[in-house]
């Protein structure tokens, strides 16, 4: 129940809670982008892009190595001969195609774990009750966000983290488009009559 509620009813999320002990730690990370970005303002977006890239970084590497070792186990078995070569190049094809998987994935849990924090806020603010924000430990900073955010611009928060997220499944430069959502959403609008 814990997991489930954590990651939002996402399966992907909570398989990877279960597996990855430092994801809850990451996610928390995550969680706290948005008010790096009010507190720190727009130039606080290169850092934050620049951090999720080490994270993908890690990811990829340690993704790699298993690779190496699956490679490594395979010219073992198979021998370095002319007539493996096919083989061995749709391994090493199938290789990066797990890479490029795993720097999205890290990428996309960021920004789905940015996008849940806007969603929570917009939900705080139409006065909805706490069991019902997906992040219920921070239900006093939701509502607090809630009462100063414009709703209007938190939903158009949320459909610029979507935008990106659909943009980085089609291989666009992924620093350059964290950057510029990051950059976007480190402007929020207040709600009118908001102090």
């Amino acid at each position: 129940m814990w997991t489930s509620s954590r990651t939002g009813g996402d399966l992907s999320t909570a398989l990877r809670f279960v597996k990855d002990p430092g994801a809850p730690e990451r996610r928390r990370a995550h969680l706290d982008i948005p008010g790096r970005l009010v507190r720190s303002g727009p130039s606080e977006s290169v850092r934050i892009a620049a951090e999720l890239a080490e994270e993908a970084a890690a990811a990829v590497s340690a993704l790699t190595k298993r690779q190496k070792d699956e490679l490594a186990r395979h010219l073992e078995a198979f021998g370095d001969a002319r007539a493996t070569g096919a083989a061995r190049k749709r391994v090493e094809d199938r290789h990066k195609r797990e890479a490029r998987r795993t720097e999205t994935e890290v990428y996309d849990s960021a920004l789905r774990d940015v996008a849940s924090f806007y969603r929570d806020v917009l939900l705080a603010g139409a006065g909805v009750p706490d069991d019902a924000l997906v992040n219920t430990e921070m239900a006093e900073r939701l509502r607090r966000a809630a009462a100063v955010a414009d709703p209007a611009w938190l939903v158009g928060a949320l459909e610029r983290i979507e935008d990106t997220r659909r943009a980085l499944a089609r291989n666009v430069q992924a620093v350059l488009a964290l950057e510029a959502v990051f950059m976007e959403l480190g402007t929020p609008r207040a709600r009118a009559g908001a102090r």
